[in-house]
């Protein structure tokens, strides 16, 4: 195949296969897995097992966060504080899900029963914000492989824009994303 024609996932590891080439002794992965059918993500945990430089990886998949990492490095009060272990082990170890899970049920208690027009409005809002967050998905896959796409053809003047694209849609997305938790 041409790389033109190659999927987003296959760009993906195409972009990995030649950064691992390099032998470089320092990667920042950014959602790696974003995108990745299984055999692919595979793929990607296997070469990083065997990569012998530092990896900084961001990372909202946890079973791949549990196969790549040996460390976890939270910001905590504008401070870097290191774990050692992956990542399961630090959730486990900080509590987290034991204090988020009763200070979610603390505050329904608090709160009181909305009316049947504030449940309506928020049942919209859902939906709407259900709709922005699949349109900017789509338009963050675009946005990616039109990177790998100017990352292939080394056009980095379009490999920059798309980037400058993707980190807004990307920040946006986040924003619909704490809406939306907030409001289920």
């Amino acid at each position: 195949k041409r790389v033109g024609e190659l999927s987003g996932g296959e760009r993906n590891r195409l972009q990995l296969a030649r950064l691992m080439a390099l032998k470089p002794n320092f990667m920042i992965l950014d959602e790696p897995t974003n995108h990745l059918d299984i055999p692919s993500r595979e793929a990607v945990e296997e070469a990083l097992e065997d990569f012998q430089g530092t990896l900084l990886v961001v990372s909202h998949d946890r079973y791949f966060l549990d196969k790549v990492v040996n460390r976890v490095v939270e910001v905590q009060d504008k401070k870097l504080v290191s774990f050692p272990g992956n990542f399961s082990e630090f959730w486990r170890v900080s509590g987290r899900s034991t204090i988020n899970v009763v200070g979610r049920v603390s505050q329904r208690r608090q709160r009181r029963e909305p009316d049947r027009v504030q449940r309506a409005q928020q049942r919209q809002e859902v939906s709407d914000l259900e709709r922005r967050i699949h349109e900017s998905e789509e338009q963050k896959i675009e946005l990616e492989d039109q990177m790998a796409q100017a990352f292939t053809n080394r056009d980095h003047r379009a490999g920059r824009r798309a980037k400058r694209q993707l980190d807004r849609v990307t920040s946006q997305l986040e924003d619909y994303y704490a809406r939306w938790v907030a409001l289920e």
